[in-house]
């Protein structure tokens, strides 16, 4: 009797203290909450005692899902995944956990228990919700909740702690250092080579990325910036105003549509919550939120915000029941919740309006409109992402859409604007860049016009007078005209060899080539005759012709007859040639034994030298014409074009030319020297 009684009022006791403790888990102040991606569910966070209640609800109508507790510190990092909305992250400085939530209640899928080392600063989701980021000191781990393998990613070197994390699409991270004025872009894929983003003056405080794609900071000057990941520069910047508060968190809240910022002046803080949307128009409007900030600085809305607008309502449906659907004011809640942008809260309210209040007509039309500016967000973000990613034309397309749809969305025309401004700047660069090549064309035009008119770049013709360009009535001029053909019979003969590849003419080529060396010889001599050399040349210049095109031409004997005639032709031929190779030896002895006899020509000292006709001018030459004349022999005889010439004597008489140009051009371009060479002139009887 006794241990039944006994029992009983142990069973009573301990339902008493567990529903005093449940009361206590559900109004506790100190408590947060978070709601879940899609806004289906709500998790509320409370400390009592050393336990941590967690209870998950259901949104729509305010009931309890299921709930747990846990023991050890309170987390400092909870959070829903994007990319997995059913996962859930919980972690404290010594623990981190990771629970899958489903109608059977909480689920703890990973467990990690600190040992030893530095606590747990920050842990974070990734954007696909399949790996978990956490950091430890000046290192970034993370873990693999597909096979659960954790893995090193990023230590910072120098040390320096890590302050918060913001992961990004494509497995990359922005990491704040406690103390730094500037970001870190991590690659975890190479993470030996991060990125700096520098832009801020102050010290960061926080950093947030509403899709992954798109980064918000926030400076200890209230300095916040909206950063273009592309470009690694600051796209949007502006201060939000508060004077005298200093901002020590900054964080998005679940919907990415509105920034939470927690202000300080003195020992008092204050929660301000932002729409991006206003932040975005450059007129950043803020309303009080009630905020909590845990150990390792992240922010959260506190039980309060339960009890303002959607708060309201849970009380009603909570108590006995009395509340009739005009006592709730569904539609002034939506109305509300509409002018703050927040759009699934509001439609949510007008859902719960019924068919028989005053307001049901107000709430369709109210419905409607959201409808409208959630479709033009939509559009606006899909051609905003589009301007981020460099495709011009696909937003312009996009925002001209809207705007057909919706002609007073002022966000629109703005960026419709710019992209017009810079099609207008991106035409004016091409025309300027059209109009640069033509003139540079032109100029390498005349450029290699110019270029032309040198020594080796006239065309000699066999049998007509040598004519200089440029000039009607000068003399022609044997040697060059000799130096010319030389070049080109070497040529020809050069092509023969390689043509002959049967090397049945070996002995023809062996005496073209001695007959050539013989008349190099002879235009050694001084006082030759360049004319009768010329047309030595000439002859051989055509037995070449005649020759190659026979090699051309030659085919293959069919038959021992054909073969028969045409050994013989070949003998005869290389007896011929035997003939003129003994001949032109005989010539070349006798040129050697003349060549023993005289000199070079060189000129003697004294002798005097006409500036006029060396330089091809009359005695009346402007100074432009004798400075074109000048620079037109320069290039005719500079020893630089002269260098891989046969004849050594054609290098001498290059710079011998070279040198008395170079002095005829000093003389005649100064008045004094001119005026004494044109009295010396005349008295040697030149006038």
């Amino acid at each position: 009797m006794w241990n039944c009684k006994k029992f009983k009022i142990s069973f009573w006791a301990l339902t008493l203290l567990w529903a005093l403790s449940t009361v206590a888990w559900a109004e506790s102040p100190s408590g947060l909450f978070i709601f879940s991606p899609d806004g289906q569910q709500l998790l509320k966070v409370s400390r009592f005692g050393k336990r941590n209640l967690y209870s998950l609800m259901e949104t729509g109508a305010m009931t309890e899902l299921t709930h747990w507790e846990s023991s050890g510190d309170q987390p400092n990092a909870v959070e829903f995944s994007k990319g997995k909305p059913t996962r859930l992250l919980l972690a404290s400085k010594e623990r981190l956990e990771v629970y899958e939530l489903d109608l059977a209640g909480a689920q703890l899928i990973y467990q990690l228990q600190r040992s030893d080392g530095p606590a747990i600063q920050d842990a974070r989701f990734s954007q696909e919700g399949n790996e978990v980021f956490f950091s430890r000191g000046a290192s970034i781990d993370s873990i693999n909740l597909n096979n659960q393998k954790q893995s090193s990613v990023f230590t910072a070197d120098p040390p320096r702690p890590v302050r918060s994390m913001v992961p990004l699409k494509d497995r990359r991270l922005i990491v704040l250092f406690k103390g730094a004025k500037e970001l870190t872009l991590i690659h975890t894929q190479d993470a030996k080579h991060p990125q700096s983003l520098k832009g801020h003056q102050e010290t960061l405080i926080g950093a947030a990325s509403p899709d992954g794609q798109n980064l918000y900071s926030l400076d200890a000057s209230d300095h916040l910036a909206r950063w273009d990941l592309l470009k690694k520069e600051i796209a949007l910047e502006q201060n939000l105003g508060h004077k005298g508060q200093r901002p020590i968190a900054m964080a998005l809240d679940e919907s990415g549509e509105n920034l939470l910022v927690l202000y300080q002046k003195g020992e008092q803080k204050r929660g301000v919550k932002y729409s991006l949307h206003s932040i975005e128009n450059l007129q950043p409007q803020g309303r009080s939120a009630p905020l909590r900030q845990t150990a390792n600085q992240r922010l959260y809305t506190g039980f309060e915000g339960l009890y303002d607008d959607g708060g309201k309502l849970e009380r009603m449906i909570q108590s006995s029941g009395k509340a009739t659907p005009e006592e709730l004011d569904y539609y002034q809640l939506a109305f509300v919740e509409a002018e703050n942008k927040n759009w699934q809260a509001a439609l949510k309210y007008i859902g719960q309006v019924p068919l028989s209040s005053s307001s049901y007509a107000l709430s369709r039309k109210l419905q409607r409109e959201i409808y409208n500016q959630v479709d033009a967000s939509n559009k606006l973000k899909s051609a905003v992402e589009q301007i981020n990613q460099g495709s011009d034309e696909t937003a312009k397309v996009l925002l001209k859409a809207l705007l057909a749809k919706y002609p007073k969305d002022a966000e629109a025309t703005r960026y419709l604007t710019q992209i017009e401004a810079r099609e207008r700047k991106g035409l004016l660069q091409g025309i300027f860049w059209v109009l640069f090549a033509l003139l540079a064309l032109f100029l390498w035009s005349r450029y290699l016009k110019a270029r032309q008119i040198h020594l080796f770049s006239f065309a000699f013709q066999a049998g007509r007078p040598f004519v200089a360009p440029g000039t009607k009535s000068r003399q022609t001029d044997p040697r060059k005209a000799f130096i010319l053909l030389f070049s080109q019979v070497s040529n020809q003969l050069q092509k023969c060899l390689e043509a002959d590849r049967r090397r049945e003419f070996v002995t023809t080529w062996q005496a073209t080539k001695a007959q050539l060396e013989a008349l190099q010889r002879k235009a050694r001599v001084q006082g030759v005759d360049f004319s009768g050399l010329t047309l030595e040349l000439q002859k051989l210049s055509q037995e070449l012709s005649q020759r190659f095109q026979e090699i051309k031409k030659r085919k293959k004997p069919t038959g021992r007859k054909e073969s028969a005639k045409t050994a013989e032709a070949e003998r005869k031929k290389a007896q011929q040639a035997k003939a003129k190779q003994e001949e032109a030896q005989k010539e070349k002895k006798e040129q050697q034994q003349q060549e023993a006899k005289t000199e070079p020509y060189r000129p003697k000292k004294g002798d005097f030298v006409d500036y006029y006709q060396l330089l091809a001018l009359p005695a009346q030459a402007s100074p432009e014409e004798i400075k074109r004349a000048y620079k037109e022999k320069l290039k005719e005889y500079h020893p630089d074009k002269h260098q891989t010439s046969n004849f050594a004597w054609v290098k001498e008489e290059s710079e011998r030319m070279t040198r008395l140009i170079g002095e005829a051009y000093e003389v005649l371009m100064n008045p004094s020297q001119r005026k004494r060479f044109d009295e010396k002139r005349k008295s040697q009887g030149l006038a």
